[in-house]
């Protein structure tokens, strides 16, 4: 059942892709096994910015959430810097609900993109910068993209 999911929401994605994303398996022999790229969207402070991310489906998918995380280091409150660990409700396995996809998933990410959940910090000096100054947590945002994922730094 998994595969067959998995085949149906990759052949969506080819079809109707969402904006700034795109996502496939890694290699044709594991479908379970994507790698995602979002590119961060003009009007947001991750313009100029491209994060890959690391998908894991699990063979008891839709039933069990996928294991994402951020490949790309990101200064962003509700992602580890380190392990690229992403705290979003949907993805917690007591949350999951097996009628969302990976489209669904990676659409939640973006929107973290644009709207911290900064009482759901993971990463408190994202949320403590913020706070001090919006200004500082704007350029720290885009400090790091020069550094770490900007399209320059990083070849597709």
């Amino acid at each position: 059942m998994a595969e067959a999911r998995i085949l149906k929401e990759l052949e969506e994605l080819h079809i109707d892709p969402p904006d700034f994303i795109s996502a496939g398996p890694i290699n044709d022999d594991d479908i379970y096994h994507w790698e995602a790229i979002i590119d961060g969207p003009d009007d947001s402070y991750y313009k100029n910015g491209v994060f890959l991310l690391d998908i894991k489906i699990p063979k008891e998918y839709p039933f069990k959430p996928p294991n994402c995380k951020f490949k790309t280091k990101i200064f962003h409150p509700n992602i580890s810097p380190d392990s690229g660990y992403i705290c979003i409700n949907i993805l917690k396995p007591q949350n999951w609900n097996p009628s969302l996809t990976i489209s669904n998933i990676l659409m939640s990410i973006m929107a973290l993109l644009y709207s911290p959940k900064f009482d759901d910090a993971l990463y408190g000096k994202a949320r403590d910068l913020y706070q001090e100054s919006e200004q500082k947590y704007k350029e720290t945002i885009q400090q790091w993209i020069k550094e770490y994922s900007g399209k320059e730094t990083i070849k597709i």
